[in-house]
């Protein structure tokens, strides 16, 4: 109680002599008092005006804004972060207005700020009231004077402005306010104070400059100069940053003395010049003024000298930035100051910019399309994605990004579903498989019991039928093996990509082609359970960021695995359609885009921009047809005609071989009967040199052409063969054996020959001689034949090489072709996709316009919209085939260049859709960089003016009221940007919704009733569910998939909504939300440029030497702004993308009592009740439920205002109070510290700041190409040559101030890199 009562004394005692001190103020205003308090408390007697902060605010202000106008200057006093504001010893909640704490209503509000938690225990013996000890009771005083203490004019008792710069009700910062006079003389109140005009230039005249009369009533010691020991005034503005103000004339004796006696002359600085012609004539005469001071190192834009440049430029740039970190971190080490520590806190805050941003690319396409395998070759791996040649067996989503976590070439990480999702899917299949009796269906016969049972039976092998209808899906979801891998994430590492492939398959496929016959009992199957699988692998397309997701569809039964699809497609920076070319044409993929629904979301979410699509098997090809349908006749003739005349070429080819092939065959046999004659005159010789009589042989008489070849192979020393027997001994009698019978044959004949004349006997010497010739003849003829083999060998050399030219022209020709249809089928889906967005168009304008929908007006550039659709024709298999992979596919590539297959273009596409956001984070780094580089060159350089403290005092007061004026600006700019915002959803959006929830509810008892139609087995979607998928959707909320597709009553009875609303949404979020953000950031950059010329142009020499660097700060500013504004985009992109998916759930709610009951409805005619209900419960509730989608939908928008709002006000307080960081740096300089503490710690601080900052620039310039030594070497010829040069030249060559330990060289290169270069770039320039 002590304490609370000493706090509220000191409170009450410090707001009575607020209220004597407090300056004048405008009578619609509240002037706002603040005192901080940090160790001790104050004497009250000597407190003065500028020991408070005063700031004006409204009765509606919030707490929050008074709060960042007040944080630095409390911050500059406590040297902390963390502080409490209180109003009468209770702390104030910063969602609180000024109004509330307005007692009386005098206008006037007073708060103390003082460190968290800081006791009050002090004993206070100075803090009485020095007017009066009774209670404060607000009452306002009557005004006895107004105080001046010189410099700024005054006419009719009010302090003029000769540039017209209004504060809007502020107080006059360039006065000392006296304590015994503080407010205006006969109750009249003063206009808006103004700042006095500021000499530029001394030895400028000025036609403005009059003659001021001191006021009556004032005492002349007002008139008097300022104590150099009088404290400034605290610093006001958003941020509150302690800052300095722009330099002011010293206050000197002649000119006090001049201002008691007369008025001085006041000479405003020219307004006839442009800002950069005067910011450029005060640099050049600074380096004429022996008291500037010229800063270590010059501004610097990096994100500008990036500007144009490749990303692997810009990211060595990111890398050079890193280093440039590290160093600035450690030359700030053991700093305490807040500046110091906010440097630090800015360096932490800009190395989490360096995170590599994700892409996300979904990959969507019915089954049988090919995702799987375009996917495997755009990662250049044969088999990762799970594929299957007969069935789809991709059901789950996967992800695959690059592999940075670990050494192993693949990782996986397998999510599973949790235990409360397998229990809600449980309960579901058992009511699709069990009838109302408890009873098991028919599975053979239901489909939807089918697919149940494979569910269950595939998590559940060892179950049977009887104990399935025995167990209740509770019992289930607690089998040990289940919920050992329920809600838990299996990690899998390899290095071999086949062993990993099998090991995925494992989980994600499931085990029916398992053969009959396999005895080995079946395991339990993951792919029930899975939520996702994550594949890291280190494939080159992926390393850059992007994320490649194999997105089976949203309509998935599991409800998890759904919502994870759903999830993706709303991250998706990117959207890959994938078909077959074959179909992509013919069934309009592009123009259908997978249905409506599909359609209405992709244009909702902003995604049509986002699509590639991509036209797979592109090798699957007629030639034939494709030549007449492409009308390729006349361009591929001569190829054809080659084809036919090598084509003739190579059968007069075969038919010469095949002659040839006879003529050997024929040699062949007369060989066969040479060597046979050899023989038996061989033998005839052997009987004669025994001294037998002996004949010459008969020639046996010509056979047939036929029975040639069938005894042609007989040995000439075996006249038989052995008889070949039938395997089948029943029909052994019916066969006849051709050798036996040829065998009789020539046993009769021998009989014949004996019977037949023998003629003359002849000699040894005729045998020798007879086989003397038949060995000649044999080898005349073994010579022939070699010459026959020679030329039948190179005739089938010579018809290969035909071959491989037939075949080379045969795949030109189909290479050609492919191209062909690859540049239609390009065309053709372009336009399609144009006519599908234009029909979706078309349909909201006829619903938006009623009778004045006009067809003919374009509510876009369509054939802009279908030139910009990237379409890829790829053949995955023939990519394959050429990197050598798919080596048991016989068939060789139509290809015989990868790039013909598509494949490289599409991975090129892959890794061009990173470079957007990698050289946008690029930017927004190197401009952080920029900007805390700038920033600390300021602090650490400072500006060394001789100022008296009266002088710096009028310097942060004058520079404290353009602050101001600019946080006025600032939040006017925030202010008009929400309420654009504002009225855009209004217009295109809300003010839409009564039609939208009119046209829904006519619409959905004509929706419920088609569900209960009877069903067209010739087009299902033309209405009627049979009983069981009727009560399957309602199982599942209405979401439902099975062999017929996907269905989803809820999107349907939301399809009019989403209709009239998808195009104006579209136009909102994709166009108008963009522009405004840009009209923002241009509104801020003009405020901040605006604010700077008017700081800038009252500086006096003095300072020129730093502007430099403040007019760099400001591309630096506008950069961030441009950032700061394309984040708020994307913000609003993501954000918008979840909300549009809201009307549905709604809907979904509503609906929930009508699904419960018609899953409880049991027994006869159960069917025609749901069927009833459903309709009486759509038709009760058909406007309460749309109107809840449009109202939910809205609040969401609106609370995303509120979030872009804060978004805005935190980005734009952040920057502004970096400004006045910088602007401080620079105005209204530093009291001396001579105690060797935490003064001298401070400037060793900065002056490892400047060391790390000396040369920065140079890899910068490096990395761009932008050498410097071709400028270092022209200087130092000159130099040798005995030019002259100036001092400016002297100092950037190297000549002065360097330690004589370094190189030459190198002094010269850091001393050339710490001279500024080229001209200054202002904001918005």
């Amino acid at each position: 109680m002590a304490n609370a009562f000493i706090e509220s004394q000191l409170y009450a005692n410090l707001r009575e002599r607020a209220f004597q001190l407090k300056p004048p103020k405008k009578p619609d205003v509240i002037l706002v008092g603040l005192y901080t308090i940090k160790d001790q408390f104050p004497n009250l007697e000597t407190l003065d005006t500028a020991d408070f902060g005063w700031f004006t605010a409204r009765l509606t202000t919030k707490i929050s804004a008074l709060r960042r106008q007040a944080t630095l200057m409390v911050h500059k006093v406590l040297g902390i972060v963390e502080y409490t504001i209180k109003h009468n010893g209770h702390e104030v909640d910063a969602s609180d207005t000024v109004g509330q704490y307005e007692v009386i209503g005098d206008g006037f509000v007073f708060f103390i700020a003082v460190q968290k938690r800081l006791p009050f225990n002090h004993v206070v013996t100075n803090s009485q009231p020095v007017v009066s000890s009774k209670p404060i009771k607000n009452e306002p005083s009557e005004p006895t004077g107004v105080p001046f203490s010189g410099g700024a004019p005054i006419v009719n008792n009010t302090l003029q402005d000769t540039h017209g710069v209004s504060p809007r009700g502020f107080i006059n910062p360039f006065i000392r306010y006296s304590p015994s006079t503080a407010r205006l003389a006969s109750g009249d109140h003063a206009s808006p104070l103004q700042s006095p005009p500021v000499i530029a230039n001394p030895n400028r005249t000025s036609p403005f400059s009059s003659v001021i009369k001191p006021e009556p009533g004032l005492r002349s010691s007002s008139l008097s100069g300022l104590s150099n020991s009088t404290p400034p005034l605290p610093p006001h503005g958003r941020g509150g940053l302690h800052i300095r103000s722009p330099n002011m004339p010293q206050a000197s004796p002649t000119m006090s003395q001049s201002m008691s006696k007369g008025p001085p002359t006041i000479q405003p600085p020219s307004r006839n010049a442009s800002v950069k012609s005067e910011i450029s004539d005060i640099i050049k005469d600074e380096f004429d003024d022996e008291d500037g001071v010229m800063p270590n190192t010059p501004h610097v834009q990096l994100q500008t000298m990036f500007k144009d440049v490749s990303v692997e430029i810009m990211e060595e740039g990111i890398k050079k930035g890193i280093n440039l970190l590290d160093k600035l971190e450690a030359s700030l080490d053991g700093a305490q100051g807040a500046d110091a520590i906010a440097f630090k806190t800015q360096v932490a805050n800009i190395r989490k910019q360096v995170a590599q941003q994700k892409t996300v690319i979904g990959v969507v396409g019915n089954t049988g399309a090919g995702k799987s395998s375009v996917i495997n070759a755009l990662l250049d791996e044969e088999r990762l994605v799970p594929t299957n040649c007969m069935r789809a067996c991709t059901a789950v989503v996967t992800e695959i990004s690059f592999n940075s976590e670990t050494d192993h070439p693949y990782r996986a990480k397998i999510e599973f579903i949790s235990l409360a999702d397998w229990f809600k899917e449980l309960r579901a299949l058992y009511q699709d498989l069990m009838d109302e009796y408890g009873e098991m269906k028919n599975v053979s016969r239901d489909q939807d019991a089918n697919v149940a049972w494979a569910k269950i039976k595939a998590v559940y092998p060892r179950k049977t039928k009887e104990m399935i209808v025995n167990t209740t899906p509770e019992q289930l979801a607690k089998d040990g093996s289940v919920q050992s891998v329920l809600g838990k994430t299996k990690v899998v590492d390899e290095t071999n990509s086949l062993r990993f492939y099998k090991q995925l398959q494992r989980y994600v496929d499931s085990q029916e082609k398992k053969q009959k016959d396999d005895k080995t009992p079946k395991q339990m199957e993951f792919w029930p359970l899975i939520r996702v699988v994550k594949i890291f692998v280190k494939s080159p397309v992926l390393e850059t960021g992007a994320t490649v997701v194999d997105l089976p569809g949203v309509h998935d039964a599991n409800s998890a695995r759904a919502a994870v699809a759903d999830s993706y497609m709303q991250q998706c920076t990117g959207l890959w359609i994938v078909a077959p070319i074959t179909r992509a044409v013919d069934d309009k993929s592009a123009h259908k885009l997978l249905g409506d629904g599909f359609r209405r979301q992709l244009l909702m979410d902003g995604g049509f921009s986002s699509i590639s699509f991509i036209c797979s098997k592109a090798d699957d090809i007629s030639v034939s047809e494709a030549v007449l349908s492409l009308n390729l006749d006349d361009e591929l003739e001569p190829q054809t005609k080659k084809i036919e005349e090598l084509d003739e070429e190579r059968n007069e080819m075969r038919a010469k071989l095949k002659d040839l092939q006879e003529t050997k065959s024929d040699m062949q046999d007369a060989s066969d009967e040479l060597d046979e004659l050899l023989t038996a005159w061989e033998d005839l010789k052997d009987k004669a040199e025994e001294g037998d009589t002996v004949y010459a042989p008969k020639p046996k008489p010509k056979e047939d052409k036929n029975n040639k070849k069938r005894k042609r192979g007989k040995s000439p020393a075996k006249k038989s063969k052995k008889a070949r027997h039938s395997s089948d001994d029943e029909d052994e009698d019916f066969i006849v054996d051709d050798d036996e019978s040829d065998q009789e044959d020539e046993e009769e004949e021998e009989e014949e020959e004996e019977d037949v004349d023998k003629g003359d006997p002849v000699t040894l010497e005729t045998i020798e001689e007879k086989i003397d010739e038949l060995k000649a003849t044999k080898r005349e003829g073994r010579k022939v034949k070699q010459d026959i083999v020679k030329q039948i060998t190179e005739l089938k050399a010579e018809i290969s090489e035909l071959n491989e030219a037939i075949k080379k022209l045969e795949d030109e020709v189909s290479c050609r072709c492919i191209t062909e249809r690859n540049k239609y089928s390009t065309g053709a889906i372009q336009q399609d996709f144009a006519a599908g967005l234009r029909e979706l168009d078309l349909e909201a304008a006829e619903e938006r316009e009623g009778e004045n929908f006009d067809p003919n007006i374009d509510q876009r550039d369509y054939e802009d919209m279908a030139n910009s659709l990237p379409v890829f024709c790829v053949s995955s298999r023939g990519y394959q085939k050429l990197q050598g992979r798919l080596k048991k596919d016989g068939d060789p590539p139509v290809f015989s260049d990868i790039e013909q297959t598509g494949m490289p273009a599409l991975q090129s596409h892959c890794m061009k859709l990173t470079e957007k956001g990698r050289l946008a984070n690029g930017s927004k780094f190197l401009t952080s960089v920029s900007q805390l580089c700038n920033s600390l060159n300021l602090w650490s350089s400072g500006a060394s003016v001789n100022l008296s403290a009266a002088e710096k005092d009028r310097e942060v007061q004058r520079l404290d009221r353009k602050f101001t004026n600019l946080d006025r600006k600032l939040d006017r700019g925030i202010e008009t940007t929400i309420s654009e915002l504002k009225e855009e959803m209004k217009d295109s959006i809300f003010d839409r919704y009564a039609d939208a929830v009119n046209c829904a509810a006519k619409q959905a008892p004509e929706t419920v009733a088609k569900w209960g139609m009877k069903v067209n087995r010739g087009s299902p979607k033309d209405g009627g569910y049979y009983w069981s998928t009727y009560k399957a959707l309602c199982r599942r909320d209405g979401v439902f998939s099975n062999g017929h597709g996907p269905h989803d009553w809820n999107a349907e009875l939301t399809t009019p909504v989403i209709r009239i609303l998808a195009s104006n949404w579209e136009k909102v979020f994709t166009r108008r939300v963009p522009r405004i953000i840009r009209n923002y950031t241009k509104t801020t950059k003009d405020s901040i440029l605006s604010f700077h010329n008017a700081v800038t142009a009252q500086a006096g020499p003095s300072r020129a030497a730093h502007l430099h660097l403040l007019s760099g700060q400001l591309t630096t500013h506008g950069d961030a702004l441009q950032t700061i504004g394309n984040e708020v985009v994307e913000i609003v992109n993501v954000a918008q993308r979840e909300i549009n998916r809201d009307f549905t759930p709604a809907v979904q709610q509503i609906m929930a009592n009508a699904y419960v009951y018609c899953v409880q409805e049991r027994g006869p005619g159960s069917f025609m009740r749901m069927k009833a209900f459903m309709e009486q419960h759509v038709d009760t509730h058909k406007r309460s439920m749309f109107e809840k989608a449009v109202k939910t939908v809205r609040d969401k928008l609106m609370t995303l205002l509120k979030r872009v709002d804060d978004v805005l006000d935190e980005s734009t307080a952040r920057m502004y109070a970096e400004m006045q960081r910088d602007y401080h740096s620079i105005f209204g300089g530093e009291a001396t510290d001579f105690s060797g503490g935490q003064g001298r710690q401070g400037r060793d601080v900065k002056e490892k700041v400047r060391i790390a900052l000396e040369g920065f620039q140079g890899p910068f310039r490096a990395v761009v190409g932008l050498e410097y030594e071709g400028e270092l070497a022209a200087a130092k010829k000159e130099e040798d040559e005995g030019e002259e040069k100036d001092e400016s030249a002297r100092q950037m060559l190297g000549g002065a101030g360097l330690s004589g330990t370094k190189d030459r060289e190198e002094e010269e290169k850091e001393e050339y890199l710490r001279v500024p270069h080229g001209t200054l770039h202002l904001l918005g320039t």
